[in-house]
């Protein structure tokens, strides 16, 4: 319904309720079109279970590898480091904590009255 002037609250009101019901909605069974290429409908019509491209078959298991063999390290002199800057450490956000502040009064209604 078109309309050129602009309806009070009122009058959409009356113009709603004056629309005839119309006819209940039935309900109808869904229907799920099989896809393309290979596929396997699921039990009780739940939909299809299907191959999705991109995928390879995975390879026959090869025989164990022993572990490799670490070379032996010869020692060197090391001079001791010190300790690490503040700045490299790692980072843990279990144990952060923020740093301590002097608490500040606050007031809800402006300073108090000077005496």
């Amino acid at each position: 319904m078109a309309t050129d002037t602009v309806w009070t609250l009122e009058q959409l009101m009356v113009a709603a309720l004056e629309e005839p019901a119309g006819e209940e909605p039935q309900p109808q069974p869904l229907a799920i079109p099989k896809p393309e290429g290979p596929a396997r409908e699921l039990p009780a019509g739940r939909g299809w279970l299907r191959v999705l491209p991109g995928g390879s078959a995975p390879s026959a298991p090869s025989a164990p590898q022993p572990p490799p063999v670490a070379p032996v390290a010869t020692p060197t002199a090391v001079e001791p480091a010190g300790p690490p800057p503040e700045s490299s450490r790692q980072l843990d956000l279990f144990a952060w904590r923020p740093r301590p502040r002097t608490p500040v009064q606050m007031s809800l209604f402006g300073d108090p009255p000077e005496e």
